[in-house]
């Protein structure tokens, strides 16, 4: 589906009001029939369905880094509309994905029977899948070498942040903690918007082959450049 700058007037299905800001979950219907589902924070959109190839690409990127052989035990740093949990699950490799995401109304709207018929996206009982509600830099503290891969899209970007406070994931303590939550040669990779030169030379004080990836995406007469950072932890510091 393209994106269409021709919209009609958005349909709010939910808006909550938290002490981290306002957010508005709404569909649009498109000139094409189509819906694009939309996540609005304080007036800024953060997410949207119309365009997911870099959320998948985050997923293939990644699982393409993995060593081969075995099966793979997965940390996802945000479900968004569930476009990187669902490529993960094509591949047959993948024993188990743990999801985290901090904004609930996420989980509970990818559950609705609307929802899924509509859009691609993953079904969230699929045993394979254990979504937990909360911030993943907690999840990733508490893990200790437990995790093959580790795919993280909580921001913009590590230079282009949703929320101030998710600065210390990126920082050299908080990719370090990354390190800790791998299995030796397990992979990190992270999704960003636009260039993060800063995040990418932190990487290679901790991790061993380092390298952006570029995901050009066409949106509407735009190419937008995404990028995946990823990092190998090898099987010493």
């Amino acid at each position: 589906m393209r994106f269409s700058f021709e919209h009609s007037l958005p349909t709010v299905l939910v808006r909550v009001d938290r002490a981290t800001g306002e957010y508005v979950l709404q569909r649009r219907e498109e000139a094409d029939g189509g819906a694009v589902y939309e996540l609005i924070l304080n007036g800024k959109l953060l997410m949207d369905s119309a365009e997911h190839r870099s959320e998948e690409a985050l997923a293939e990127i990644g699982l393409r880094e993995c060593r081969e052989g075995g099966e793979l035990h997965v940390l996802v740093g945000g479900l968004g509309f569930g476009f990187t949990l669902q490529a993960l699950l094509r591949d047959s490799r993948v024993a188990r994905a743990v999801v985290v995401e901090l904004e609930p109304m996420l989980v509970s709207f990818l559950e609705r029977p609307d929802v899924r018929a509509e859009l691609p996206v993953p079904d969230l009982s699929n045993p394979r899948v254990l979504v937990r509600e909360g911030n993943v830099r907690d999840s990733i503290v508490a893990a200790n070498g437990e995790y093959d891969l580790m795919l993280l899209d909580v921001d913009n970007g590590p230079e282009s942040l949703s929320a101030v406070g998710n600065h210390d994931l990126y920082s050299e303590a908080g990719l370090r903690q990354c390190w800790d939550a791998l299995r030796p040669g397990g992979v990190l990779a992270i999704w960003s918007s636009e260039p993060a030169p800063r995040c990418l030379d932190r990487l290679k004080t901790c991790f061993e082959g380092v390298r952006q990836w570029i995901v050009p995406v066409d949106r509407g007469a735009r190419r937008i450049d995404y990028r995946i950072l990823t990092g190998r932890r090898a099987d010493g510091r």
